[in-house]
C-alpha cells in the first residue's frame, strides 16, 4: 500500500475534493499535517498497528496517542462516516 502525506491532499485542488470546507475541517487538516510523521512512525513500528488503523483509523489514533485532541478525532470520524454512507 502507498504512504500518502496529507499536506499534498490538504493542498490538491484537482483531487475531486469538494472546495466546501466545515467548520471543523481546517482544524482537523492542520492537526493530522502536525501529528502526520508520528502517525507514520506509529504505523510503521507494526503490522498490527496498520491493521489496526485499516479496521478503525480512529480509534487507532487515539491508541497511537499521537497528539490529536478529542474535537479534530471527531471531526475525522464524521467526515469518515460520511464517506462511507456516499460509497455504500
Amino acid at each position: 500500500m502507498g504512504t500518502y502525506r496529507i499536506h499534498r491532499i490538504s493542498q490538491d485542488t484537482t483531487s475531486g475534493f469538494p472546495s466546501h470546507t466545515g467548520p471543523g475541517t481546517e482544524l482537523l487538516l492542520a492537526q493530522l499535517y502536525a501529528c502526520e510523521e508520528q502517525l507514520h512512525a506509529w504505523l510503521d513500528r507494526s503490522e498490527e498497528n496498520a491493521a489496526f488503523f485499516t479496521a478503525d483509523p480512529v480509534a487507532a489514533m487515539r491508541a497511537a496517542n499521537i497528539g490529536m485532541d478529542e474535537e479534530a478525532l471527531q471531526e475525522l470520524a464524521s467526515v469518515l462516516a460520511g464517506i462511507q454512507r456516499k460509497l455504500v
